[in-house]
């Protein structure tokens, strides 16, 4: 959780990336998503892990503090966040992933495999 935090933090998505599962097919929808927002912040508290064999979810509150950066328009949240992991030859992927308004999880369907 702290990689992929930092990651963002740093607008890097090609770190993201190396921190995904490769059977995921999230990379272009990541890739997608970090370019939408600048971020200035990020961070995660109240983490709770559970691990089940070779899968583990991890839950969060994550905030993120960035701008949109063609309109400059502040961009915020600060809310759930489940990542889903696969430990692939002993290191630990992110395979999927969830995030929360209000206790619902966002529609990121046009995001999640590079739609």
């Amino acid at each position: 959780v702290e990689q992929i935090v930092a990651a963002v933090e740093a607008n890097d998505p090609v770190g993201v990336v190396r921190l995904l599962d490769p059977n995921s097919g999230l990379a272009s929808g990541v890739e997608a998503l970090m370019s939408q927002v600048q971020v200035t912040d990020a961070g995660a508290t109240s983490l709770r892990v559970s691990v089940t064999g070779q899968q583990a979810e991890s839950r969060f509150r994550g905030r993120l503090d960035g701008s949109h950066p063609r309109s400059s328009q502040p961009v915020f949240f600060f809310d759930e966040v489940l990542l889903v992991w696969t430990n692939s030859s002993g290191e630990w992927l992110l395979a999927d992933y969830d995030i929360y308004q209000d206790g619902k999880p966002l529609d990121l369907r046009r995001w999640r495999r590079g739609n």
